[in-house]
């Protein structure tokens, strides 16, 4: 089963590799006037002598450049998990995640290139309390978490999201720069049911050095979720390389995530990494 699982995820990611990308940093760019689409397919599989679990995420995203300023955004995703005992039938969940838009405006001063932008999260990944509620509320935290939390609004259980988004990036040598990233987002309960849930406050940030060598451009990149309202656990850390070979006005990628003591790894965390594969470009 687990041949089989891997196969056919991989199957799946050659085809999306032909025309998709992914919708964050490094951004998708497009001329004004034109449409830039992307996606990716995320990865994460842990196998333990009495059940395994194995999920697959998988992002669609658009911009739209207005003008060279301007421009508009719209990401959607879904989740796949599928959860095996040693003994007897697994289970399978599939939700899907909260589409997200944002508003950006673009510029320059001197070398250095910034955008802002305005966003919220529809309340789509909805669960229930009980039946398969809780599968399904752990298929939708392993996917914020194979990510290291980064962009949690978007599988983010029962609550809609607004996040202000900033991105600096700085060249630093030749064919090399520095992306830093603010994603300050507050996260409300959404529904009647969840009505007694209280309003949190995430502080993400990313750090990304990358270099360039003709078609192909390399680097790392490292992040920090602040959770000041997250008790005990209040940081998540993250690290991962990425590589992007660019194909005329497209490109395909692969990053891996890897994250950093509790909660998501270290001696009392579930030790969850992320794999993932995109590409894509403007039309």
């Amino acid at each position: 089963m687990r041949t089989y699982f891997f196969v056919v995820v991989w199957a799946l990611i050659c085809v999306l590799c032909v025309a998709s990308a992914r919708a964050d940093a490094p951004e998708l760019e497009a001329a004004a006037g034109r449409f830039a689409l992307g996606g990716s397919v995320g990865i994460f599989g842990d196998a333990q002598a009495t059940s395994s679990v194995y999920v697959t995420t998988y992002r669609l995203g658009a911009l739209y450049a207005i003008d060279e300023r301007f421009a508009v955004t719209l990401d959607a995703g879904m989740v796949l998990l599928r959860s095996s005992p040693s003994k007897g039938d697994g289970d399978w969940a599939v939700r899907p995640g909260n589409p997200t838009g944002f508003g950006l405006m673009r510029g320059a001063w001197g070398d250095l290139r910034y955008q802002f932008g305005v966003g919220a999260a529809a309340p789509i990944a909805t669960v229930k309390r009980d039946g398969a509620g809780p599968l399904q509320h752990a298929a939708l935290n392993y996917a914020a978490a194979i990510d290291g939390l980064w962009n949690e609004w978007q599988w983010a259980t029962n609550r809609t999201a607004a996040i202000v988004r900033s991105t600096f990036e700085l060249p630093v040598v030749d064919k090399s720069w520095l992306v830093l990233t603010l994603a300050p987002t507050v996260y409300f309960p959404a529904w009647e049911d969840f009505g007694d849930d209280s309003v949190d406050v995430v502080l993400p940030l990313a750090l990304s050095f990358g270099a360039r060598h003709r078609v192909v451009w390399f680097g790392a990149r490292g992040q920090a979720v602040i959770m000041p309202m997250g008790d005990p656990d209040m940081l998540q850390l993250a690290v991962g390389p990425f590589i992007r070979v660019v194909i005329g006005s497209g490109f395909i990628e692969a990053r891996t995530q890897a994250n950093l003591d509790e909660p998501l790894a270290g001696k009392r965390g579930p030790g969850i990494w992320g794999l993932h594969v995109g590409g894509g470009g403007a039309l």
